[in-house]
């Protein structure tokens, strides 16, 4: 479904133009910007100006999960991935939402900023709608946890929802952990979820590391 100021379609329908305060929806994913261009046929959109994608993950509540009293759990809060860009060019074939000139991408726990990003979809039967991302240019990620923050900086970054792991390279890239100081190195992984840091490929042995005095 979507809305506009404006609204064009041609090819029988197939391709359809919305313009002027743009919004297409199925469920509670949903597209804003100034701009939206749909090929049906193509399985493909693109958006352009304030772009505002938001996707949610599906609940993991189960309907025949009963607690202790036989009474059906509260169902649990959901989940979005919201990302902000001035384009983005998606394809239901491959599962592909590129986004450029500048993307933010938030999840519960978890931000990324960069030059690009690409976010990858998982497909429709799975539970979550975030398979991965990647950023790329000017790198920013931020993960936090447990009243922990960590902010990994590079030229490269990759996030793996499953996982909950995070991948920073490029340049001169730098971790910096509130509870344990910073790490540089040429890269840096970390699971958001545990205590786990890789540098270079070799645990908890960085080349460089300044440690926070407790």
């Amino acid at each position: 479904q979507g809305r506009a100021q404006h609204m064009t379609s041609a090819e029988h329908n197939q391709k359809l133009h919305y313009e002027g305060n743009a919004v297409v929806w199925q469920g509670p994913n949903r597209v804003e910007a100034d701009r939206i261009d749909i090929d049906r046929k193509r399985q493909a959109f693109e958006a352009h100006g304030k772009v505002v994608s938001q996707f949610a993950d599906k609940s993991s509540d189960d309907k025949d999960d009963k607690t202790a009293t036989d009474k059906p759990k509260p169902p649990s809060a959901p989940v979005f991935t919201v990302v902000r860009a001035p384009d983005l060019v998606y394809s239901d074939e491959t599962r592909l939402a590129h986004y450029r000139g500048g993307a933010a991408m938030v999840r519960p726990g978890l931000t990324v900023n960069g030059k690009e990003l690409k976010a990858y979809l998982n497909d429709k039967d799975s539970s979550s709608t975030l398979d991965k991302a990647f950023a790329d240019g000017a790198v920013k990620i931020v993960s936090t946890a447990d009243k922990r923050t960590r902010t990994g900086t590079g030229e490269h970054g990759e996030y793996y929802t499953t996982e909950q792991k995070v991948i920073v390279n490029g340049g001169d890239s730098l971790l910096v952990d509130s509870i344990k100081g910073q790490t540089r190195g040429k890269q840096l992984t970390w699971w958001s979820n545990n205590d786990r840091l890789l540098v270079n490929g070799v645990e908890d042995r960085p080349a460089d590391t300044l440690f926070r005095k407790k």
